[in-house]
């Protein structure tokens, strides 16, 4: 700025100048001091200290130097400066009484210190100018800078540069702003050293706007990732945590919208409370859709798809509790091989050692492990409600700073917290999946080393009336212990009317599941601990059904159904491999004892789009037609040709015109077989 000529009229009753280093400009009670146009009057290691008349004309003073001790603006008269300038390069300027700033209070070098007193900045023009964070206003023990201006619909307005930017269509009316910098109480263990009254005219229905600024010199220890907007309604007796809608901790604001009323405002921490979920089996999978519950205080989150939760709610101290749930999906990954596992720990052939494998064998949550854990978790796999309603929850979680004694009954299953002060962080458990005992558990992308139990049934036509009994033929497997699936069968077309089990395994009709046969569905889940052999062509059971209706095939209304229960086999060690079900017709020399090696297996990708692969096994070498029908049974394509015995494979490219459910099957001296596959197109 340039500086112009300072013509000072002094009228002396009894005044006392003095520029000189560490000294004072004072003016004693009963002067005057009068600066005539834009003069420019620099203080240098000087206070300022007016208990007469001051009157600015159009002057800047600036307060520049390294004064150190003192209120370096006091006195006892008012003080309205046309503009004022800090320009420290040590020290701070202190307030010792209120003044006001007509045009600009500009900071060059240093802070000012508000000491519990208050700026005021005159309108029209009064602002604050070259604030950072090095060079501010900020308070040791109170006070506030203030504006009143009219606001009509404000548009991302900031009045006076106070940092407080309003957004409203609505005519807010004389508005008056005050910024102070001393910490709120009730909203952080550290308040922020800055707050906003914001007091409009008209306070109602202003769907407006707040982007709330601040200086990383105001966190106060508050991480910037904790910001968040509270209000007061009540002038700062009580804060309502009202959350924010936007943060950026490079500009430094954070912005709430859909304001109905503006009030008391200042940023805060939420006392936050979180950590990790993680699984027992595997602590880099996190356990999802957990629901942990906050006591001593009102508030629940949902873990992510890494585990990881985060409860907050606004700033209190006190006792707090942290407790896991998820009861959902009870049955996943609990299948025929746990049963197997509780079984072989009864038996103690093959006891559980592990004290979290335990906690999740004891289903029903008695603090023990006992032959009713095996029959609840049969009778669930086999669709029984009652029974899956005594797997008392679907998750049970420990927490991880706890270890876990073999046996583990008494564990605790929640983090209580006492005397927090902070938020807290993590508060890790480990999730223990209620029922999955075994390690190998279901994952049909990794079977077993064995191949899949093939269930083999005779195809034949249906005729209404006719009762047909299915007979289900097994592949040989020297080392059985359990087994899941589930068969879909069409009630319009079929009815069934018994099951029976034969002597190849030790079935009952208690390893067969019937609870919604009214919808077409079979469930059977079967387990012990020592493992049986199959013979080849073995029957194992058989289903005796009444045809309702006439037409098609058995194939066409009788299928497994892994959407109902994944269908899996297990061997005594508890390897796992597939199941699968396979339609032929006899053709003089079908699927017999000896050329049981006759196979059409499933193809590969299922569903799939465009391409896929279908495999068959040949007990000897032949010529072979592949043929693929859609769901009306129009042949969309056809594969012939002479193929050695083994395993061979063909692979089909329906392109992208097609798509649906549709049939294939392998035609060979040896008989026919058939399968369904889904064409998912694109």
């Amino acid at each position: 700025m340039k500086k112009t000529t300072i013509l000072m009229i002094l009228f002396w009753l009894s005044v006392v100048s003095s520029l000189s280093a560490q000294g004072s400009f004072t003016v004693t009670g009963g002067a005057s001091v009068k600066i005539s146009g834009a003069a420019y009057l620099k203080l240098n290691n000087t206070h300022w200290k007016n208990s007469g008349t001051f009157t600015a004309g159009n002057s800047t003073v600036e307060l520049s130097g390294a004064q150190v001790a003192g209120s370096q603006i006091g006195g006892s008269s008012a003080d309205v400066f046309h503009n004022l300038t800090v320009n420290r390069s040590g020290g701070n300027v202190v307030l010792g009484k209120d003044i006001s700033v007509y045009q600009a209070l500009t900071f060059s070098a240093g802070l000012l210190d508000l000491n519990n007193f208050n700026i005021t900045l005159n309108q029209p023009g009064g602002t604050l100018s070259g604030e950072n964070e090095n060079r501010r206003i900020f308070s040791s023990s109170g006070g506030e800078v203030r504006q009143t201006l009219s606001l009509n619909a404000p548009n991302q307005a900031n009045p006076a540069m106070l940092g407080a930017m309003l957004t409203s269509a609505s005519n807010l009316g004389a508005t008056l702003i005050r910024r102070g910098h001393q910490p709120r109480t009730g909203i952080c263990s550290s308040g922020m050293k800055r707050y906003f009254i914001i007091q409009p005219a008209n306070n109602s229905a202003l769907n407006a706007t707040l982007r709330f600024y601040y200086f990383d010199a105001e966190l106060n220890g508050i991480a910037e990732n904790d910001l968040t907007l509270y209000r007061s309604d009540n002038g700062g007796l009580n804060w309502t945590m009202v959350g924010f809608d936007t943060r950026n901790n490079t500009e430094n604001w954070v912005e709430k919208t859909a304001v109905a009323s503006f009030s008391w405002w200042a940023l805060g921490c939420p006392l936050t409370f979180g950590g990790d979920i993680d699984w027992e089996q595997n602590s880099t999978i996190g356990v999802q859709n957990a629901t942990v519950n906050l006591g001593g205080g009102t508030g629940s989150a949902l873990s992510d798809f890494n585990g990881d939760y985060a409860i907050s709610i606004p700033y209190t101290t006190g006792n707090f509790s942290l407790t896991p749930v998820k009861n959902i999906n009870k049955l996943n990954g609990v299948t025929a091989a746990d049963m197997t596992a509780i079984q072989q720990h009864i038996a103690n052939t093959v006891p559980i050692t592990d004290p979290y494998r335990q906690v999740a064998a004891d289903v029903n949550k008695t603090n023990s492990i006992t032959s009713l854990d095996v029959s609840i978790v049969n009778q669930a796999l086999l669709g029984n409600t009652t029974a899956l309603a005594q797997i008392k929850t679907s998750w049970r979680f420990v927490p991880q700073s706890y270890t876990l004694p073999l046996p583990p009954w008494g564990f605790p299953e929640k983090i209580i917290l006492t005397g927090v002060t902070t938020s807290q962080t993590g508060k890790d458990f480990y999730g223990i999946k209620t029922g999955d005992i075994v390690a190998t558990f279901a994952n049909p992308a990794n079977f077993g080393a064995s191949e899949p139990l093939v269930l083999r049934v005779k195809d034949e036509a249906l005729e209404a009336g006719d009762e047909l009994t299915v007979a289900f033929r097994a592949n040989e497997m020297n080392d059985l212990a359990a087994w899941q699936f589930a068969l879909q069968f069409d009630p319009s077309q079929l009815q069934l009317l018994e099951i029976q089990p034969l002597s190849a395994l030790p079935l009952t009709a208690d390893h067969f599941g019937t609870f919604q046969v009214a919808q077409g569905e079979i469930r059977s889940v079967w387990a012990q601990a020592a493992g049986a052999a199959l013979e080849e062509a073995s029957e194992v059971f058989n289903l005796k059904f009444k045809v309702l209706q006439s037409g098609g095939k058995l194939s066409e209304a009788l299928e497994l159904a892994d959407d109902i229960l994944p269908g899996y086999v297990y061997t005594s060690a508890l390897a796992e491999s597939g199941i699968e079900l396979e339609f032929y017709e006899l053709t003089g020399t079908g699927p017999v004892p000896g050329v049981w090696d006759y196979r059409l297996l499933q193809n590969t990708p299922n569903p799939f789009a465009e391409k896929t692969n279908i495999g068959f096994v040949l007990p000897g070498a032949c010529d072979a037609t592949l043929r693929v029908f859609d769901a009306a049974g129009r042949l969309l394509q056809e594969h012939s040709g002479w193929y050695p015995a083994g395993r061979n494979s063909v692979d089909f490219d329906f392109g992208s015109g097609t798509s649906g459910l549709l049939y294939y099957e392998l035609t060979t001296p040896f008989g026919v077989l058939a399968k369904k596959m889904v064409l998912a197109g694109k």
